[in-house]
């Protein structure tokens, strides 16, 4: 597939959390459990890096953050620290 066609695909998504991790995991070269764990100490937007902890092998490295998603993860980390305050005030 041709970069264009792999964006029209993923485009076809509704926003939402699975939306964002197919856009990291394409532009990221993230693994689907890499995804999954990261957190939001691992995500550095102002050098646009992701720090890929236990990795394959056990090992740590750097990724690009991607600027197709920039966005869509400040938003996602904007609802987990939303319901994150919610929690702590219950």
């Amino acid at each position: 597939m041709t970069q264009s066609e792999v964006l029209e695909l993923l485009n076809q998504f509704p926003w939402n959390f699975k939306r964002t991790m197919f856009h990291l995991m394409y532009g990221s070269g993230l693994r689907h459990r890499e995804c999954r764990s990261l957190r939001i100490k691992d995500v550095c937007f102002e050098r646009r890096e992701i720090l890929v902890r236990n990795g394959k092998g056990e090992k740590d490295r750097v990724t690009v953050l991607p600027e197709l998603v920039l966005e869509e993860l400040r938003r996602q980390f904007d609802t987990v620290r939303l319901v994150h305050q919610q929690d702590l005030e219950e």
